[in-house]
């Protein structure tokens, strides 16, 4: 715990030091269409298979964000996933903690290359928080089906209360079928370190969830169990559930504690949810099939 909180201040301190030099800490996110001959645009299904994985910039199982490992590693992770992805058939890859342009993963896009390798041409980037060249890092996206991104927001509205927040934030968007019906997913990534802070992240989510008049996933690495306060605010009168919850996510090599989420609510439902084991995060990964009712 000690490490985590100096790899924290070690970063908080990095950052601070390059936004006010470098008049940046600019963040965004945005679709992309890479337009190839894929011909993974597959018409409708009921049952839509999605993945939720911090990939820990493929750095492998440590607390370590600015560990830099050697490109050749860094590709073997990321062809490694593409290869699950592909053997399990998964149509909706959303990653936490995924590198655009950084230093640590030698300049690859994350979402790029592994879009490029299993030929899904839709992606949502975000960067929160874009110093080029140097850290590039967010939550991305990555799909057989278009996509329709519809908000993106960081849970501090300034750079001080962003910094505060550990700059987590959650994506909206929506996965378009061809028959004109979608499926609306939230992914989020929450504080690590302090639970008064998730606390205060999970209120501002749940109210932007209780907007909705039809039925969304919820998913991402939320950083607390379901015995946390923060983790019952979520789903406190079974706003959100999954009826198989109980696989350890964290850490990697021996996982003993559930951080990591595929929610549902009313009006869906999932199966086959399960881990994967791997050696590129200090995450598993969790996949769940869901089914429009």
């Amino acid at each position: 715990m000690e490490d985590n909180r100096q790899n924290r201040r070690e970063f908080l301190k990095f950052l601070g030091i390059s936004t006010f030099s470098l008049c940046c800490g600019c963040h965004s996110a945005k679709y992309l269409n890479l337009r190839k001959d894929c011909c993974n645009d597959k018409e409708f299904k009921k049952t839509i298979r999605l993945m939720s994985f911090n990939i820990a910039n493929a750095r492998g199982n440590n607390d370590n964000f600015f560990d830099t490992q050697p490109k050749e590693k860094i590709e073997w992770g990321l062809n490694w996933l593409s290869a699950v992805i592909h053997y399990h058939n998964i149509d909706v890859i959303c990653l936490n903690e995924a590198d655009s342009n950084s230093i640590r993963t030698h300049g690859i896009d994350t979402a790029k290359y592994i879009a490029t390798k299993v030929c899904y041409n839709h992606i949502i980037n975000e960067k929160l928080f874009s110093l080029p060249a140097i850290l590039e890092v967010g939550n991305v996206v990555i799909s057989r089906y278009p996509l329709k991104f519809n908000m993106y927001r960081q849970y501090g509205d300034k750079i001080v209360d962003q910094a505060r927040n550990a700059f987590k934030s959650f994506l909206d968007f929506d996965v378009m079928f061809a028959n004109k019906t979608s499926l609306n997913i939230v992914q989020t990534h929450l504080d690590n370190q302090s639970e008064a802070i998730r606390r205060e992240q999970t209120k501002k989510l749940r109210s932007h969830l209780e907007t909705k008049n039809h039925p969304f996933v919820l998913l991402g690495d939320f950083n607390t169990t379901p015995g946390n306060e923060s983790f019952k605010h979520l789903v406190n009168n079974n706003f959100v559930s999954n009826p198989y919850l109980g696989s350890p996510t964290y850490p990697s090599g021996m996982p003993t504690t559930q951080i990591d989420y595929i929610l549902t609510s009313q009006g869906l439902s999932i199966a086959n949810y399960h881990t994967i084991r791997n050696r590129i995060s200090d995450h598993l990964p969790v996949i769940g099939d869901i089914t429009i009712d």
